[in-house]
C-alpha cells in the first residue's frame, strides 16, 4: 500500500544500515556452542543458521527503544515496521526471482532469508500476523500484526540459537527442507514473469574502493587516497593474496 511505499522511502535507507550492523554485531557475536559440541556438527546447515540466527535477532532488536536512546534513530517504530516488510517481502516474493522455477538455491544468506520468512509466515497463520494476498492477479505481502511479528523473531531466533548450540542437525535440516527448499512453483512463476516484464537484474555486484595510507615524515597517517583503479578480478587476486592467511573461522 502506499504506507509502506512511503515509510520505506523515508526510512529504506536507514533501516537496512542498522539491520546490518545488528546481524554483524549482536546477531554473529551472541552465538554459542555447547561443551563438547563439534563447530562442524551442522555440517552444511551451519552457515544457514548462522545466517537465520544473525537475521532475525537483528530484526528483532531494531525494534528496541534503545536506538532512540542512542540517537541512531528519530522514530524507531517506523524505522523497525520498514525493515520487517522489507525483509518478508524479500523472503516470500523477490528473492525468488534469484532463480528457476525447480532449482534449489544454494546460497546460505538466501536459504536463511527463504525459510525464516516462510516459518514467520507458518507460526502467524492462526492470527493472521501476515499474509500473502492476491491483488489484480498479483500476490502482495500484507503485515497486519507488527508487534506480534517481533515475537516471533524472538520466539525463532532462540530455537535458532537452540540448535547451534547443541548442534542439532536433524533440526536444522528439517527446517532448512519445509520452509526454504519447498517453494511454492505457482507463485515462483508469477515472480519470474514479473522481473521479466520489468526488465532488471534480480543481483546485483559492487566494488569496493582501494584505500591508500598517506603518511608524513614521522609515519604519522595525514590522510588516505581513495582510487577505483582496479577492475573485478584484479581485485578478488589482490584480495586472495593478502587475505589468504586469515583463519576460515573465529
Amino acid at each position: 500500500s502506499k504506507d509502506e511505499i512511503d515509510r520505506i522511502e523515508k526510512y529504506g535507507y536507514n533501516s537496512k544500515n542498522l539491520r546490518t550492523d545488528l546481524h554483524d554485531c549482536l546477531g554473529y557475536g551472541s552465538r554459542r556452542v555447547a561443551k563438547g559440541v563439534s563447530k562442524n556438527a551442522l555440517g552444511v546447515y551451519a552457515s544457514i543458521m548462522s545466517e537465520s540466527y544473525a537475521n532475525v535477532l537483528g530484526l528483532y532488536f531494531l525494534a528496541d527503544t534503545k536506538l532512540e536512546e542512542l540517537g541512531l534513530v528519530d522514530n524507531v517504530e517506523n524505522v523497525y515496521k520498514t525493515e520487517y516488510y522489507k525483509y518478508m517481502m524479500s523472503g516470500l516474493i523477490t528473492m525468488l526471482g534469484r532463480f528457476d522455477i525447480g532449482e534449489k538455491p544454494k546460497d546460505s544468506q538466501i536459504l536463511g532469508i527463504l525459510f525464516t520468512t516462510r516459518w514467520v509466515l507458518d507460526k502467524g497463520t492462526s492470527e493472521k500476523v501476515v499474509e500473502l494476498v492476491k491483488r489484480e492477479g498479483k500476490t502482495y505481502v500484507v503485515i497486519n500484526n507488527y508487534e506480534k511479528m517481533r515475537q516471533i523473531f524472538a520466539q525463532i531466533s532462540s530455537e535458532i540459537q537452540q540448535i547451534i548450540y547443541l548442534g542439532n542437525y536433524q533440526r536444522a535440516e528439517e527446517l532448512v527442507e519445509k520452509y526454504g527448499e519447498n517453494i511454492d512453483q505457482e507463485l515462483h512463476q508469477e515472480v519470474l514473469n514479473r522481473y521479466e516484464a520489468l526488465n532488471l537484474p534480480t543481483d546485483k555486484g559492487m566494488m569496493n574502493p582501494k584505500y591508500e595510507l598517506i603518511k608524513d615524515n614521522n609515519g604519522n597517517i595525514i590522510d588516505v587516497k581513495i582510487s577505483y583503479d582496479e577492475n573485478f578480478m584484479e581485485q578478488m587476486l589482490r584480495y586472495s593474496k593478502e587475505f589468504s592467511t586469515l583463519p576460515t573461522y573465529n
